[in-house]
């Protein structure tokens, strides 16, 4: 009797994992696994709060309805740098894959079957009626990127239809991909299968080699998605402070709302000898970033400027197929130095052991980096850039114990805290 249990998702951009190899280490669920998950349900995320200094988020959830298990949860808590919680959307509506990591505390991984409900129909079909043995399948579907992260395995993009899949293996067979993009074959036997389309893939010059799925006893089913390159663009000019044209600036664009924890994904151009850039085939969404952002680095030695969109807004939304233009960015230098300094108590007791982290207030709000660690005098030693504003945070362990705000410049800096 064949096992309701599956092949790891496939996907045709592979290298997404890689991509998220910093911040999340695991093995992606077996589709057919999603018959066996604790709480699988459909919901809109309607907040995303965020948590402590490790990057820690709370996701509330509304209009729940369950698919398998028991009553959906309201409230998943997630996130931090080594975290494989599944980077949400607010306003977007998914598929949830909750599991109870400790009593009350529920969290969606993305090795689990999470995904945009435009890109699940497949998944809860199977795991609504899995018919006789398990019917064994391959399903999937084509979209031109998900707009969090054009190389991600859930195409929750635009539906790209009438696009030619084929499989081949025991049997051979094709479909075209229907109004939202999809494609399902059913009642094979079991075999290994390649699976191709007709399409150029997203952000790869070359597309990758078709996925080969197994189906056996022990594989009932494979979900193969793939990813249309977007031909939609952002565009701008780069300017140094007298008005003329900047080449050699890095211009770089998030997924909105930035989060620094989810992946290190990147979209970014250097500006050219005319001083314009171009960011090819950005996937439709929201975008946050700008130049030299989220933070000033020893390679974006420059005040970050957060760009712009005609109309003002510092949060660019890209349609699909369409080209964006951004607000001209100044380029100011911001060369890197060091700065000393002191923590001291009440009253004026040094207080030695504790951590800086560091934002620029001109870059991404949620970007974060370590500074320094106090030493037992209370002194500490950070490399920061010239002319940038920043905000320190201080704390001992994962307790704030208070914050300062500065323009790096000339001269020590001493931060007093009202504690012992």
């Amino acid at each position: 009797m064949r096992r309701l249990l599956a092949i790891a998702a496939v996907v045709a951009c592979v290298l997404a994992e890689r991509a998220r190899a910093d911040a999340c280490i695991c093995f992606r669920e077996t589709c057919g696994s999603v018959v066996e998950v604790g709480h699988l349900f459909v919901a809109t995320v309607s907040s995303i709060e965020p948590g402590d200094a490790r990057g820690f988020v709370v996701v509330r959830l509304t209009d729940a309805v369950s698919i398998r298990g028991g009553e959906p949860p309201s409230v998943l808590m997630g996130g931090g740098g080594t975290s494989c919680s599944y980077q949400f959307r607010v306003g977007e509506r998914y598929l949830v894959d909750a599991r109870e990591v400790v009593p009350g505390r529920f969290d969606a991984s993305n090795c689990g079957h999470t995904k945009p409900l435009a890109a699940a129909r497949g998944l809860i079909d199977f795991a609504t009626d899995p018919g006789p043995a398990g019917r064994p399948r391959i399903f999937g579907r084509i979209a031109r990127g998900l707009a969090q992260d054009p190389f991600a395995s859930d195409t929750g993009g635009s539906p790209v239809s009438g696009v030619r899949v084929t499989i081949r293996g025991p049997v051979r067979a094709t479909q075209l991909t229907n109004a939202a993009g999809e494609f399902r074959f059913v009642d094979l036997p079991d075999g290994a299968y390649t699976v191709t389309a007709d399409v150029s893939l997203a952000g790869f010059p070359e597309p990758p080699a078709p996925p080969a799925v197994t189906l056996a006893d022990s594989a009932a089913c494979a979900d193969v998605d793939f990813l249309a390159r977007s031909t939609a663009k952002v565009t701008g000019l780069v300017v140094d402070s007298s008005g003329a044209p900047a080449p050699g600036h890095r211009v770089e664009i998030f997924p909105s709302p930035y989060d620094q924890w989810a992946g290190g994904l990147t979209l970014a151009a250097i500006s050219g000898p005319d001083g314009r850039y171009t960011i090819d085939a950005v996937s439709p969404g929201r975008y946050v970033g700008g130049l030299h952002v989220p933070f000033p680095t020893g390679t974006n030695p420059a005040i970050p400027v957060r760009a712009r969109a005609a109309g003002g807004d510092e949060e660019l939304v890209v349609p699909p197929d369409a080209t964006v233009e951004v607000a001209a960015l100044v380029a100011i230098p911001a060369p890197a130095f060091v700065v000393d300094g002191r923590v001291v108590g009440a009253p004026g007791a040094p207080l030695g052991g504790l951590e800086l982290v560091l934002f620029a207030l001109d870059g991404l709000p949620a970007a974060r980096t370590r500074g320094a660690t106090t030493r037992p005098d209370g002194a500490f030693t950070m490399r920061l850039h010239r002319g940038v504003r920043y905000r320190a945070v201080v704390q001992r362990g994962f307790t704030v114990l208070g914050r300062v705000e500065f323009v790096a410049g000339d001269g020590p800096l001493e931060i007093r805290l009202d504690v012992q």
